[in-house]
């Protein structure tokens, strides 16, 4: 995708002080409508670059299933339903503690983990408290995903994602996670493969399970999260720390 958003600049390998403003290429999920350009790149291609380039927009016309998560746009992100469950494995993601940190993304032949949303939740309630106090939602997430074809059952748990403060410089020496997605902003239109992480490193489960729910030991949310940052800056990646909501015919 494309879209316009703030982002901590790759300097050499490391991050910039001050957030900066620029049209973001990133990997993420969105269903709703979109104007999308065609890359040129093969349809199978070894470097694994995107077929097209999307640039989000939201009709309400109310076709289709919507259901975006996590939703990455407007001044917070939002967990609100993926795997959530009431028994089960399903049923560890309604009560994450504060500062949980979880990685969004996917397989690649069974060989490789790629990477699309750091999310670090911030604060949470469930469907039921948020019915109480709609407003306080994008109405772009509440329409395409909360209240889409009748609403999310009332136990699921809507998760608030902690967000970068652009009021002020970033600094190694204060250990504070915040959400982010790896973004480019110098790609051009062929766009750029999704970035692989080491699952070894990470402790992660090995890939080949397919869609899984799977806790990861660290010695800490921050050494973790921390670490996942040295390895995108390593791979040339910039961090998104937030965008602007999608154009809206509402």
């Amino acid at each position: 995708m494309k879209h316009k958003g703030w982002y901590l600049e790759n300097v050499r390998g490391q991050l910039s002080t001050e957030p900066q403003m620029a049209e973001l290429y990133f990997w993420g999920e969105w269903e709703p409508q979109s104007l999308f350009k065609l890359t040129g790149n093969p349809f199978l291609n070894k470097e694994r670059l995107p077929h097209a380039v999307h640039y989000p927009l939201f009709l309400d016309d109310n076709k289709g299933h919507h259901n975006t998560d996590p939703f990455v746009f407007g001044s917070h992100f939002y967990y609100t339903n993926c795997k959530q469950k009431q028994v089960g494995n399903g049923k560890k993601m309604l009560s994450l503690p504060l500062k949980s940190i979880i990685l969004f993304g996917s397989e690649i032949n069974k060989t490789d983990f790629t990477i699309d949303t750091i999310f670090v939740v911030s604060d949470s309630e469930t469907v039921s408290e948020y019915k109480t106090h709609t407003e306080n939602y994008p109405s772009i997430l509440r329409k395409m995903t909360i209240d889409l074809n009748g609403g999310l059952p009332d136990w699921h748990k809507l998760y608030k994602g902690k967000m970068y403060d652009l009021s002020k410089q970033y600094s190694e020496n204060i250990k504070s996670t915040f959400c982010f997605f790896p973004c480019k902003v110098d790609c051009g239109d062929i766009g750029f493969a999704r970035p692989i992480i080491n699952w070894r490193k990470f402790n992660l489960q090995k890939p080949g399970a397919g869609t899984v729910l799977y806790t990861v030991n660290f010695t800490s949310d921050f050494t973790f999260w921390n670490a996942l940052v040295t390895e995108l800056l390593a791979q040339g990646f910039s961090l998104g720390i937030r965008l602007e909501l999608p154009i809206s015919d509402e």
